[in-house]
């Protein structure tokens, strides 16, 4: 599953010497990719235009523990997704 829409003008490998932003702040990483292949593949594109993604709610070290527990945590949000029904919130 893809990024977001909004979001797919930032990944496509575009921007040559020009970037015009150096990084990309979201929510929480469950709100910049629904499932952990599309967040890695999403994030390595970047990674090569030189632009970063951080979590405004999930404040991680760019450090080897910080990529572990980066991963964690978008494996346990791709399950999340996975397991929670696209239904509507009822009253």
């Amino acid at each position: 599953m893809p990024a977001p829409e909004h979001y797919s003008h930032a990944i496509q490998p575009r921007f040559g010497v020009y970037r015009p932003f150096d990084i990309i702040l979201v929510h929480s990483f469950s709100r910049f990719a629904r499932d952990n292949l599309a967040y890695a593949i999403a994030k390595q594109t970047l990674k090569k235009a030189g632009i970063g993604i951080q979590s405004i709610s999930q404040p991680l070290n760019d450090d080897p523990t910080g990529e572990l527990v980066e991963s964690i945590i978008t494996a346990v949000d791709a399950h999340h997704s996975r397991e929670t029904p696209n239904t509507p919130a009822g009253p």
